[in-house]
């Protein structure tokens, strides 16, 4: 699979509680190439790349469900197949009534040092999961 070059812009997304892709800004169009109506609807995980630790997706959920924010590297995949990795913050939306409505994402270039650092951890990760 081959590596897409994200180097600058901040792509922000919402998330509902069954991680359905509520939102989406411009820089999420341009950097992924879905249209609006491709991507609103779709599952959150459909964006992410199948090599991504199942412990990271789990343990950032878990921390989101419990009203943390969570802030990671994570690895996405684009509509045309390649992959991009970034730095990725995400927090609960609470509603009026102090319950969590969904979930804002902001996504953001990573440094060559992170990526590489974060794919070794991953790849240890990968071969210790069960």
């Amino acid at each position: 699979m081959q590596e897409f070059l994200y180097e600058n812009g901040v792509i922000v997304f919402q998330i509902d509680l069954d991680r359905n892709i509520t939102y989406i800004n411009r820089d999420f169009l341009n950097i992924n190439g879905y249209s609006k109506d491709e991507i609103i609807s779709k599952k959150y995980s459909s964006l992410i790349d199948s090599e991504m630790p199942k412990a990271v997706l789990s343990k950032m959920w878990e921390t989101l469900r419990g009203g943390e924010n969570w802030s990671g590297i994570i690895k996405y995949i684009r509509k045309d197949d390649t992959f991009y990795w970034s730095h990725t913050d995400i927090e609960p939306l609470i509603d009026s009534n102090n319950n969590i409505s969904g979930y804002i994402s902001v996504v953001k270039p990573t440094s060559p040092k992170m990526i590489q650092e974060t794919t070794q951890l991953y790849k240890k990760m990968l071969h210790t999961q069960v």
